[in-house]
């Protein structure tokens, strides 16, 4: 069997960052705003508003210059994804990158005993976008609190309920 979605470690991936430069996104009939990502670089990034049949959220898709088969999506579930390191980086390793903001985004009071259950279905809202796509492969990638809501996700998205 073939999995189109694997879980990548945030610390393995930060290994084959090297330095970066700006990446151009294309666009049609999407908006197009330049973001600084807080490490010095700035690039641009599509808007997205994603809204299907598992949730509304927000999303920034960083495209590479030469189109590919493979997709991240980067996570936290209440930090803003947006913008945030490695989006940029990656991209212009190649790679198209989703950062997405959870329905629960800047809202600190919440923790995760309360929250990751109905987050997963963000997320699985932002991987169906890259399949949507034609993405083949689509990794996730989770920074701090995103590395266990990407886990549980996947785990039930391979073993269902027999996850809990």
């Amino acid at each position: 069997m073939r999995r189109t979605i694997a879980t990548l470690s945030f610390s393995f991936l930060t290994l084959l960052i090297a330095q970066a430069l700006t990446v151009t996104a294309q666009t049609a009939n999407r908006s197009v705003a330049t973001r600084s990502s807080g490490f010095g670089r700035t690039s641009e990034a599509i808007f997205l508003r994603i809204q299907n049949q598992f949730s509304n959220i927000e999303g920034a898709l960083y495209l590479p210059t030469q189109p590919g088969k493979v997709a991240i999506v980067t996570a936290h579930p209440w930090g803003d994804s947006l913008a945030g390191f490695p989006n940029a980086e990656l991209a212009e390793k190649g790679v198209a990158v989703l950062g997405f903001n959870t329905h629960a985004v800047n809202n600190d009071d919440l923790g995760p005993d309360k929250i990751f259950e109905p987050l997963m279905l963000d997320v699985a809202a932002a991987v169906q976008e890259m399949k949507n796509r034609g993405y083949a492969k689509v990794f996730l990638l989770g920074g701090s609190a995103g590395g266990p809501l990407i886990s549980l996700y996947q785990n039930v998205a391979e073993n269902g309920n027999a996850a809990f």
